[in-house]
């Protein structure tokens, strides 16, 4: 596929009935190579990888250096994540932690604005139980079935 989805390129030209030309599509290759250059540059400025990269090997190393820490000091890669002895204060495990807990949060909030949820519970939910009788341990286990479910 070399063009967008879309054929209209913004509401106003769509219900004016005039077709926008489509914008075609960047070539894989040099997005990849552009990709591949913000990595370096991480790789550069900071001496560790993306996010998810970095944060694992972080506690890859913490792992490690549960069962010895003369292994972790001996080893090349888990040097550079080791921290002093404090893998876990780095940078990178607190930013996957704040994207993982910003997904949560968001699909949470997603999922609490639909309005299929927001009509099963206004309408559904009352016949089930009885609203009145529910204390706040049933609310929160209330709260814990919709998130798992």
């Amino acid at each position: 596929m070399s063009h967008t989805l879309s054929a209209h390129r913004n509401l106003a030209s769509a219900r004016a009935g005039v077709q926008a030309k489509a914008l075609p599509y960047w070539n894989p290759y040099v997005v990849g190579f552009l990709l591949g250059l913000v990595l370096l540059a991480t790789y550069a400025v900071s001496a560790r990888g993306l996010g998810a990269t970095a944060a694992f090997a972080a506690v890859s190393s913490w792992l490690v250096g549960l069962g010895s820490v003369a292994h972790v000091e001996a080893n090349a890669v888990h040097v550079r994540y080791w921290n002093e002895g404090a893998p876990l204060l780095n940078w990178t495990l607190f930013l996957l932690a704040g994207s993982t807990i910003g997904a949560f949060l968001s699909g949470f909030s997603v999922t609490m604005g639909n309005p299929k949820t927001i009509i099963f519970y206004l309408a559904l939910l009352p016949t089930v139980l009885d609203l009145h009788s529910v204390g706040l341990g049933k609310w929160a286990l209330l709260a814990m079935v919709t998130v798992v479910v």
